[in-house]
């Protein structure tokens, strides 16, 4: 009944009772009677006690199957608990998952939105009456619509909410999105609640909004596998290799629930530490930052010294004050360095024989990535400066539209930090980035506004659905490397959009863009 969510389907007491009295006789008054009785009755038929479920059912209960409303949730390796309650207005109506802290990290949140199988029919008719009137009544009756639209869905593709706008709009001929759902207006019971458990079982926090749920915790920081036998993982950073092989993972146990932890090697700035966390993808994305802090140690002297002797270096270090800290420009520049000359490609670096292997190699490229940093970073920064300027100095009263968008793309493409943190190849398209910048400013200016809100448009419902995706990902300390494409996607879909004379790297269009977004998360 908590499963389907409806009364009535299994009996009362009094089937129970009635069982039991059809078979024993009345010479069984209690437990001693009861043993001798079923002791010579069980040789005859060994079930003769045994109540069969649908003996205990008032209604059919086909649709009630494992497969529909399965008792567990698999996330990574572990298989953690879900429960069933049917209570409107209880705390936890609906569905929960129990899990342990250290697991909250590797949950999708777009997976939970699925719930089970068997609940979707239902979420979709309560997302039918959340949409506005008009839209609501073309999809009228709402059990049949959802009905026809669930056949449609493939269970824990993407997003739910995209895939079920995508279902009914086939249904009822509409153009949906998923803004047009108020979610919030959606009963409790169809929205996962998520109960992480400490070790002896407390609950630590709980809630149906897993962002809110992590933050409570702090979960996008690295979560903790104190406890470990191997010392290795708790050791202070070190500035040489000292961790031995790398496993690919690590098994062990918290809550009673078993788990799969990656080790990775960490920038701690002043060396560099071996920790566990709790996901192959960030594993990855932070020992590549790692192991380049690691080789910097051996080289950091002399690329400063090369940094230093720029002819340029006092110009870049005014035009990069408009974007952080000077000082800071430095590291940044001897990271960048050390990248392209020890971490040039994908190769796995994952012993001490390996590291000592390619720091031989690097070594001898320290020529090579000063010259490609110097190359790319001085255009970046110079077009960095025009295009503030050009921003700040712009006339937006046509265009207040534009003015909001230009800062923002600024904002998101100049951070403190972007110089170490932009993607090599993306980091080598900053000036043609900037540059459109600066001719959309031109277009404007010659009376362009209608056209530019236009393709504006286009642009802003990607980079929403983007900013959305990223805050959610980064709450969770997560990395996806096709979210950061379809980022990127976007910043070619503005070249071609506003500067298409500029050409892009790739090609690109809204429609690229959508099917970007599919692979999303996958």
């Amino acid at each position: 009944e908590s499963k389907a969510r409806r009364h009535g389907l299994v009996a009362g007491d009094e089937v129970r009772y009635a069982f039991y009295d059809q078979r024993l006789p009345e010479t069984v008054v209690d437990g001693a009677t009861l043993k001798k009785w079923l002791k010579q009755a069980s040789r005859e038929d060994p079930e003769c006690l045994h109540m069969e479920l649908p003996a205990l059912l008032v209604q059919e209960a086909e649709d009630v199957t494992e497969a529909a409303y399965p008792d567990r949730l698999q996330v990574e390796q572990a298989a953690h608990p879900l429960a069933y309650t049917f209570d409107p207005g209880d705390q936890r109506d609906g569905l929960t998952l129990t899990l342990p802290r250290e697991a909250l990290g590797q949950l999708d949140a777009r997976r939970l939105g699925w719930l089970v199988p068997g609940m979707l029919e239902s979420k979709l008719i309560a997302m039918i009456k959340s949409l506005p009137k008009a839209l609501r009544k073309t999809l009228s009756p709402a059990p049949a619509a959802a009905r026809k639209a669930v056949k449609q869905l493939r269970f824990g593709d993407g997003s739910f909410e995209d895939a079920a706008a995508q279902a009914l709009s086939r249904v009822g001929g509409l153009d949906l999105s998923a803004t047009d759902f108020d979610l919030a207006a959606l009963p409790d019971a169809f929205k996962m609640n998520v109960r992480v458990v400490g070790e002896q079982g407390q609950t630590l926090a709980e809630g149906r909004d897993l962002g809110t749920v992590r933050r409570k915790l702090g979960a996008g920081a690295l979560p903790s596998y104190a406890g470990m036998d191997d010392p290795r993982y708790s050791a202070p950073p070190a500035t040489e290799w000292s961790f031995g092989q790398l496993p690919k993972h690590v098994d062990t146990t918290r809550s009673g629930v078993d788990l799969r932890a990656y080790p990775a090697l960490i920038d701690e700035t002043a060396g560099v530490a071996l920790r566990l966390v709790d996901t192959r993808s960030k594993a990855r994305r932070l020992t590549r930052d790692g192991l380049r802090r690691l080789f910097s140690f051996e080289v950091r002297k002399d690329f400063v010294w090369r940094a230093d002797h720029w002819q340029d270096i006092d110009k870049l270090r005014l035009w990069f004050a408009s974007v952080g800290d000077p000082a800071s420009l430095r590291d940044q520049l001897v990271l960048r360095m050390t990248e392209r000359a020890f971490l040039f490609d994908k190769e796995k670096i994952e012993s001490k024989e390996a590291f000592i292997t390619r720091q031989r190699v690097g070594l001898q490229r320290l020529d090579i990535a000063e010259r490609e940093v110097h190359r790319v970073v001085s255009p970046v920064l110079e077009a960095a400066q025009h295009a503030r300027l050009a921003v700040d100095r712009a006339d937006f009263s046509t265009a207040p539209h534009a003015n909001a968008d230009l800062r923002i793309q600024l904002n998101n493409l100049l951070s403190s930090s972007f110089l170490v943190e932009t993607p090599w190849p993306r980091l080598a398209s900053y000036p043609r980035y900037l540059s459109a910048m600066g001719r959309r400013l031109d277009k404007l200016k010659r009376g362009g506004a209608a056209q530019d809100a236009a393709a504006f448009k286009q642009v802003a419902e990607h980079w929403n659905r983007y900013a959305k995706a990223a805050t959610a990902l980064a709450q969770q300390g997560g990395f996806d490397p096709e979210l950061v494409q379809y980022r990127w996607l976007i910043e070619e879909l503005r070249v071609s959009l506003f500067a298409q004379e500029l050409g892009t790297s790739e090609k690109v269009s809204p429609q690229r863009l959508d099917r970007q977004w599919e692979k999303v998360g996958q």
